[in-house]
């Protein structure tokens, strides 16, 4: 799970960075470009290289396969073996879709780690959307240095400290090494959430935890999606100083016991949502 959580956390980390070279030497149609590219690449690369992993998939084979060495039927898997083989393909697809959001909707303890990863990752994305602003207006960055920034959430990848720290320094425009420390605090508090959520929804949902992993993707995307929107107009009203504090520290500070929830009352809030 931490190789696999590797990619949604340094992805966005070193792509501005290419992109912003990309962008300043180039062109910014290569930055697309090349997304194409890669992105094609791996999409048909996906299908040959990536195993199942399902775990009631591979038990049917593995019962499947006994029963025609043997020549004994007694062998089948714990999971019914017709549970998914009889239904068409809509059918399937359908519930593929309905899932990950009757689950969100209907498990508490889904909804609480949905909500703390859709925070931390919507943070990152409006710090993300306004780093190249700050560093080329209040450090007269380039576009390509400005793209450098960013390896300060890589580098730490402690969530409302870091959010306070960036803050009020670039607010008082200290030296720009000052803020990246910041961002690297950010991070480190970012990557311990994203992880141990990750891995607790996958060990607390073992027969449906892609569905899970979806659901709280829902969250996350809505996050990521809209407030990087209001990104700049929130620190030009209020500066990066408070802008940083009021809306985004605090807010972390608040969700910050969603942990010790579910340290105490993880057992009952699994038994409700029917995870293991």
């Amino acid at each position: 799970m931490a190789m696999w959580g590797l990619g949604p956390l340094i992805g966005p980390i070193f792509a501005p960075i290419a992109g912003s070279y990309l962008g300043q030497y180039v062109g910014w149609r290569w930055i697309f470009w090349v997304i194409v590219i890669m992105m094609g690449a791996l999409l048909l690369l996906s299908p040959i290289c990536i195993p199942e992993t399902y775990a009631p998939i591979l038990l049917r084979r593995k019962a499947q396969r006994l029963r025609k060495q043997s020549g004994d039927d007694r062998f089948h898997a714990q999971q019914p073996e017709t549970t998914t083989s009889n239904k068409p393909a809509a059918r399937l697809a359908m519930d593929a879709l309905i899932r990950p959001m009757k689950m969100l909707l209907t498990s508490p303890l889904l909804m609480l780690i949905g909500v703390d990863v859709a925070v931390v990752y919507g943070y990152q994305y409006l710090t993300f959307t306004t780093l190249a602003y700050v560093y080329q207006r209040w450090y007269d960055f380039d576009t390509g240095l400005s793209g450098l920034a960013f390896l300060g959430d890589g580098i730490g990848t402690l969530l409302a400290a870091g959010l306070f720290w960036h803050g009020w320094s670039a607010q008082r425009q200290d030296h720009p090494v000052v803020p990246l420390f910041g961002m690297g605090v950010f991070g480190f508090g970012m990557i311990a959430i994203f992880q141990a959520s990750t891995t607790y929804l996958v060990k607390a949902f073992p027969l449906h935890n892609a569905s899970a992993l979806a659901g709280s993707n829902v969250l996350r995307s809505i996050c990521d999606a809209l407030l990087p929107l209001g990104g700049q107009g929130l620190y030009d009203a209020l500066g990066l100083g408070w802008g940083n504090s009021l809306f985004l520290a605090f807010i972390a500070l608040a969700l910050s016991p969603i942990s010790l929830v579910l340290l105490r009352y993880g057992e009952r809030l699994r038994k409700k949502s029917g995870a293991c």
